[in-house]
């Protein structure tokens, strides 16, 4: 059936009528097309404190996970990560905010540096919410004077229906000191050609070669340094203060993988032998700390 040009004029000023409606709606958010958007939820703030965790030279110090604006709060899962070249966790416990009625996991690694809670309450323990202290935690300087990052991971808190509460998360910092940079990383560069972590007597110490080190707390941190071996294979790192630092070379062709060497109290010296075996493997030695 065909459509006459006063029809269609009609259906078109029909059509421009329905979308100003529509326009007006959206932009004005009085109409019932379009309803505006809720207020997103508050969203729980997790810090350390207080900032920064001083530790003692002898003694403890206890310092806290705290949780602020949360919603029906019922249970937390949480792993705190230190360097443990710095600090050792002595104890960590739940906090005083929710009724610890189930505890899950209470774990201390001070070998890797890190401390693991999880809890719950049980009903008929109703939900918190507001402000508190969800974790406390008590720890000892080491030998080592320095500073450590105090890192929040694997963090899940849940409502009494087990969904998930969002939050946010803020790092501290524990602090205990500075050590004197008079410690000294040394050791042997050689052609591994066989393989066996051993050098023999026709595997011949590589000259002016290439050794990185760089200070290694939770992650890598601060300047990558470098020396070169000397005629018979031997770096040298000196003026170096105590910690944890990564220690690599080169394999012929790219960088070897890296080591994890940790330098006991001030003033000690670790020695570290790497045997470059080909461009693509690599053999490692243990370090000997000397406190």
């Amino acid at each position: 059936m065909a459509v006459s040009h006063r029809e269609s004029f009609a259906w078109k000023g029909l059509l421009a009528w329905f979308l100003s409606v529509v326009l007006a709606a959206t932009l004005t958010g009085t109409g019932s097309l379009i309803r505006p958007l809720a207020a997103a939820p508050a969203v729980a703030q997790l810090s350390i404190e207080p900032v920064p965790v001083m530790l003692p030279q002898n003694g403890s110090a206890v310092f806290a996970v705290q949780i602020r604006e949360v919603q029906n709060l019922y249970g937390v899962q949480l792993d705190l990560r230190f360097d443990p070249a710095i600090m050792q966790v002595v104890r960590i416990e739940p906090g005083t905010f929710l009724s610890p009625d189930f505890v899950i996991v209470q774990q201390i690694d001070n070998r890797v540096g890190v401390a693991k809670l999880a809890y719950t309450q049980l009903a008929p323990a109703p939900p918190k919410s507001g402000t508190g202290d969800i974790t406390l935690i008590t720890a000892q300087a080491t030998d080592c004077l320095g500073t450590t990052p105090l890192r929040l991971e694997n963090v899940v808190l849940t409502d009494p229906d087990g969904h998930a509460v969002s939050h946010s998360l803020t790092e501290g910092v524990a602090h205990s000191g500075q050590s004197p940079e008079i410690s000294s990383m040394t050791g042997i560069i050689w052609w591994d050609q066989n393989g066996n972590g051993i050098q023999e007597l026709d595997e011949r110490p590589l000259a002016a070669w290439p050794v990185y080190l760089q200070r290694f707390s939770l992650e890598f941190v601060g300047p990558i340094y470098t020396t070169y071996t000397d005629t018979d294979g031997a770096y040298l790192f000196d003026t170096l203060a105590c910690g944890r630092y990564g220690l690599w070379s080169r394999d012929g062709r790219g960088e070897t993988a890296v080591h994890v060497v940790r330098i006991g109290e001030a003033s000690g010296t670790v020695s570290v032998d790497i045997g470059v075996v080909s461009p693509t493997r690599f053999q490692l030695y243990l370090p000997t700390i000397v406190r």
